[in-house]
């Protein structure tokens, strides 16, 4: 599947993305043509309150800059939009793909569903105090009926009930990204191009790349709830991203 395309040169450019993103959880932004213009336009959307340069670094214990193969996941929890805007694509790599984990719930019974919203994953952010990284339900109702999905699979808090653990081993599967059921989405960036996801339903990974790969991204962390210490919580995440 390809991503819904958009310019912000429309005359609603605002109200497209959004559109897009309800619908499809992924737009996919041809001319963003300067990472300043990318930045503008997503902090229309909400509160950019994490920007991360995301390169290839083989020496790196965060999966963002391995080479490696980095497995379907969300990022923090405090992000509800994701942002990626392409400084330099890989030549040789694949796109990155983008599943709706939402739809791939619909094929969990209501047991199941109960079980799977007490499994927890820990967040992201290792630079901040303990407080700022907590065990965060890996799906959660949201009050507009909608269910908010959280999964970082390398922090699965691995349950010790059987259930929960027939649960855990199947939300494992379903999020692989190799269910024909499960729609995956695929988008591959070119250079000053830009793409945006609801990072509480979508999960997004991509193959491995080179060692010596020259793709860089610029990613940005976006707030569309308002939470009030916004401001604060970035420049702790900015230092912290720094010292890292």
């Amino acid at each position: 599947m390809s991503a819904p395309v958009m310019s912000l040169d429309a005359a609603d450019a605002l109200g497209l993305a959004r559109a897009h993103l309800a619908a499809a959880g992924v737009v996919h932004v041809r001319d963003a043509r300067s990472a300043a213009r990318a930045l503008a336009f997503c902090n229309q959307l909400g509160t950019v309150w994490s920007e991360t340069r995301v390169f290839v670094d083989a020496r790196a214990r965060r999966f963002v800059l391995s080479p490696a193969a980095v497995p379907f996941h969300t990022d923090s929890v405090r992000a509800s939009l994701c942002a990626w805007y392409c400084v330099t694509p890989c030549p040789t790599a694949g796109a990155s793909r983008y599943l709706d984990a939402r739809a791939a719930l619909d094929q969990l019974g209501a047991e199941e569903r109960a079980i799977a919203a007490r499994l927890c994953c820990a967040d992201l952010m290792d630079g901040l105090a303990a407080a700022d990284r907590p065990l965060v339900p890996v799906i959660e109702p949201r009050p507009d009926g909608r269910t908010r999905v959280f999964w970082l699979p390398p922090r699965l808090q691995v349950p010790t009930d059987p259930r929960e653990r027939a649960v855990a081993a199947r939300l494992i599967a379903l999020w692989r990204g190799d269910d024909p059921a499960t729609p995956v989405v695929e988008v591959a960036l070119a250079a000053r191009e830009l793409v945006i996801v609801d990072n509480h339903r979508m999960l997004h990974g991509r193959g491995a790349v080179p060692v010596d790969s020259p793709r860089e991204l610029y990613r940005m962390w976006i707030d569309t709830y308002g939470w009030p210490d916004a401001a604060a919580r970035r420049v702790r995440v900015v230092a912290a991203l720094a010292g890292a």
